[in-house]
């Protein structure tokens, strides 16, 4: 969808209580588990909460996966490539700033060295 200036808008519904949500220019969207949606703009990295509505903003990412297994979201910055790691339920975060990481396949994978 687009709106009036043209821009791509990603679009989210609740079917049962008919919100909506709008991401314009939006990209990297997925759907962390049955509660959260993910995705970034072009000014923030968006964690909705599908249940509640509730949105939480953090600095743009470089990349960023869901594991089933674990119910965590993995994240890294662009501007100082810092990896977190934050588990959906407990609302935990991780963050690894001095290690070695890399990006396999689509998984983070934490090398201490």
């Amino acid at each position: 969808m687009e709106d009036e200036s043209g821009i791509d808008t990603l679009l989210v519904s609740n079917i049962t209580t008919k919100k909506t949500y709008y991401f314009p220019s939006a990209n990297n969207s997925l759907f962390a588990g049955t509660n959260y949606f993910v995705c970034q703009d072009t000014k923030a990295f968006h964690l909705l909460n599908l249940a509640t509505g509730k949105q939480e903003l953090y600095t743009p990412i470089s990349h960023s996966d869901y594991s089933t297994e674990t119910n965590q979201l993995l994240f890294l910055t662009k501007s100082d490539q810092v990896l977190t790691i934050m588990n959906l339920k407990t609302k935990v975060k991780t963050t690894i700033w001095q290690e070695f990481y890399v990006l396999v396949t689509k998984r983070i994978v934490v090398v201490k060295l």
